[in-house]
């Protein structure tokens, strides 16, 4: 043992660690939210085991997650496609596609499109299955990175079918109907759908296509149908096969809306 003597100095060291602030957000169906300071190498599960859990409104299979890291790599890779995009508009001129009734067809309505989608912010959400998290299931909890965020929604039993349809609507979920019930429900696909190609966006983000038989797929509660113009499903697809072959505005815009 030391002994501390008159004018001699005590230096309390902190841990490397502590050093690093990191905060998340948690919103929505949270017993407790708020911004929360975590340390490093803390889990979701831990962490909103000290939010309390979940509230019994609370709809985990909705769960919202995004990450600062992600959103800031697709920023970036938007914004290339988006530099490529102006600086190959200026050598050429694009040609139109004769499969698309709505198409670029010169520079100037091509920079216009440019624009439009560079203003796109992107999200950086990443899918997680907060269900299987909130049941301690191996494989499915994850460590926190500073800014992350989590919006747990109320459970809404409805199923919304957009794009290309008639009449964009949404229903109250009924479990005896499937895909090719709801698209009647919305008075069918437009003449330029690209029937082919409907996707369906789960209530977590993730996106799937059906197969040839749609109609057999049962529709889950917060789905979302998707039905698209004969254009990619993908924004970063679209914008580059738009160097040589672009895609109508409306479809950049609503491909927008989806990226997780």
């Amino acid at each position: 043992r030391w002994t501390i003597q008159g004018m001699d100095k005590l230096n309390v060291l902190e841990k490397p660690a502590a050093k690093i602030q990191q905060t998340v957000v948690l919103q929505g169906e949270v017993l407790f939210p708020g911004t929360y300071t975590v340390r490093q190498g803390e889990t979701l599960a831990e962490l909103l085991k000290r939010a309390g859990g979940l509230t019994e409104f609370a709809n985990p299979r909705g769960a919202i997650f995004t990450r600062e890291a992600l959103r800031l790599q697709e920023q970036k890779l938007l914004n290339q496609y988006a530099a490529d995009m102006r600086a190959e508009t200026a050598k050429k001129t694009f040609r139109a596609d004769t499969n698309l009734s709505s198409v670029i067809s010169d520079p100037a309505k091509t920079l216009a499109f440019v624009e439009e989608a560079s203003r796109s912010k992107a999200l950086g959400r990443m899918v997680v299955q907060l269900s299987r998290i909130m049941r301690d299931e191996p494989g499915a909890d994850f460590m926190l990175e500073d800014g992350d965020f989590l919006f747990v929604p109320t459970f809404r039993n409805t199923i919304s079918i957009m794009g290309e349809v008639q009449v964009p609507v949404t229903y109250l979920l009924d479990s005896g109907l499937n895909v090719d019930d709801y698209l009647n429900k919305a008075g069918g696909v437009k003449k330029q759908a690209d029937a082919d190609r409907i996707f369906v966006v789960r209530a977590d983000g993730s996106v799937y296509k059906p197969n040839s038989g749609y109609w057999l797929v049962t529709i889950k509660k917060s789905y979302k149908l998707e039905i698209p113009l004969l254009c990619r499903l993908t924004l970063i697809t679209a914008m580059h096969s738009a160097l040589g072959q672009p895609q109508p505005r409306s479809c950049i815009k609503r491909v927008s809306q989806l990226m997780p």
